[in-house]
């Protein structure tokens, strides 16, 4: 027996099928949108421009999740409950909030919120929905 040839017919049609395989696998299409900011999770939305669980209400599938001024005070607002702020806070996506009313986006940005308005992760300005409860 030969162990060195049959290793080598082994190996030539394990990289034969793993390169039929991988052209069968490719698409044309483009089926789901990457932003560049996802790209270390395993995170994919499906549509371009979908923000997941951060992004605005649509029809009641979800609710925004960021940083909302109302009445002057500054409040942390997730799943339709509000927290307020009173000191130097950082998100874990990448925001933060000092006792000045600054808020600063993961991009460095400063970020200016009006009365009633808020601003989720991903960056979106919206006004506070109703229904959010206050303390």
């Amino acid at each position: 027996m030969n162990f060195t040839r049959n290793s080598t017919l082994l190996t030539v049609a394990t990289m034969i099928c793993l390169a039929a395989g991988f052209s069968a696998c490719q698409s044309s299409q483009k089926d789901a949108y990457f932003a560049e900011a996802s790209q270390s999770s395993t995170a994919v939305d499906r549509h371009a421009g979908a923000s997941g669980r951060t992004g605005p209400a649509v029809e009641g599938t979800g609710r925004p999740e960021g940083i909302g001024r109302l009445a002057g005070q500054y409040y942390y607002i997730r799943d339709g409950a509000a927290t307020r702020l009173y000191q130097r806070q950082r998100f874990a996506q990448g925001y933060w909030f000092d006792r000045k009313g600054r808020i600063i986006a993961s991009d460095g940005n400063v970020v200016l919120l009006n009365n009633g308005e808020m601003v989720t992760f991903a960056g979106e300005h919206l006004p506070i929905p109703p229904g959010v409860a206050f303390p």
